[in-house]
């Protein structure tokens, strides 16, 4: 019984690491970095979240707010930092960890460091099944991240903008030449990641978690491991990986004595280091191959 309740409980966590590796997917396949800083960017919607509704704003209305928020700053971030960098062959490793660094302190400053409460998404209470409890948030959280994730993937494959961006991701030079502007879809690119971010930051909320400066670090690394396993080119990894991780976590907490979530971590990096030996394109990656 108590395997099945860990289970239910990872398939909440998981679907909130599976929109953040799909975030960090969507801003790898528009410039070919992996953002670090994917968690303090939700970290920072949530934040503005906090402040909005603390001016009298409802949540829904300040999650909508803050998202639209966040694709200004992402893109604005594409255009005035990564693009130069990129232009200028500077380190991108460098970058993105310069950018972490940055986003994190903007949020001790602005906030503070005492953790502050959300009001919930979704109403208190919850549903029983064999002695199985499943809270509303929970399945709120769940039903939230799929409706977001259909929603980005019909935009994808369904809008003119979704499909100039899906060709730019597969072959920019040749997008180039048929007259898509590649450098927009890169910009568009950084802007989704950094709302479908400010979604799982806003979401994460809602299962007991207060907003503060680190509140997304754990969750980053997990949905870095969701992303090496099933590939930094695939959103279809990006989410089977998330829910892999979320599971995963859920029972080695639960069911293994004296492990913590400190220990969880250990396990993602170690599950992160084996696929990147074995199988370094991931579960659905494609392998890349070299013209000579």
């Amino acid at each position: 019984m108590l395997a099945l309740q860990l289970l239910v409980d990872g398939v909440g966590k998981g679907a909130i690491y599976a929109a953040l590796a799909l975030a960090i997917v969507v801003a790898h396949r528009s410039t070919g970095l992996i953002n670090f800083a994917q968690g303090e960017f939700a970290t920072l919607s949530a934040m503005l979240t906090v402040a909005l509704t603390g001016l009298g704003l409802g949540v829904w209305p300040a999650l909508a707010v803050a998202a639209a928020a966040s694709f200004a700053a992402g893109a604005l971030i594409q255009v005035v930092i990564v693009r130069p960098a990129m232009r200028r062959d500077l380190v991108p490793v460098v970058i993105m960890i310069g950018l972490y660094v940055c986003a994190n302190a903007i949020g001790q400053l602005t906030f503070g460091q005492n953790p502050r409460p959300l009001e919930g998404l979704f109403p208190a209470g919850g549903l029983v099944f064999g002695g199985i409890r499943v809270q509303w948030s929970l399945i709120g959280v769940i039903l939230l991240q799929a409706v977001v994730i259909t929603a980005l993937t019909l935009f994808f494959v369904r809008t003119k903008i979704g499909l100039g961006f899906r060709a730019v991701a597969t072959a920019p030079e040749a997008s180039r030449v048929a007259g898509i502007p590649v450098e927009r879809m890169h910009m568009i690119g950084w802007g989704i990641a950094a709302a479908l971010g400010a979604v799982a930051g806003v979401s994460l909320t809602n299962l007991g978690v207060y907003v503060e400066s680190h509140m997304m670090t754990t969750v980053l690394v997990y949905s870095l491991a969701a992303v090496t396993i099933g590939g930094f080119d695939s959103a279809l990894g990006a989410i089977v990986g998330g829910a892999i991780m979320g599971v995963v976590e859920s029972l080695v907490t639960g069911l293994v004595p004296g492990v913590s979530g400190d220990v969880g971590i250990l396990v993602s990096l170690t599950i992160i280091v084996l696929i990147l030996l074995s199988r370094p394109q991931g579960l659905f990656g494609r392998e890349r191959v070299a013209r000579v």
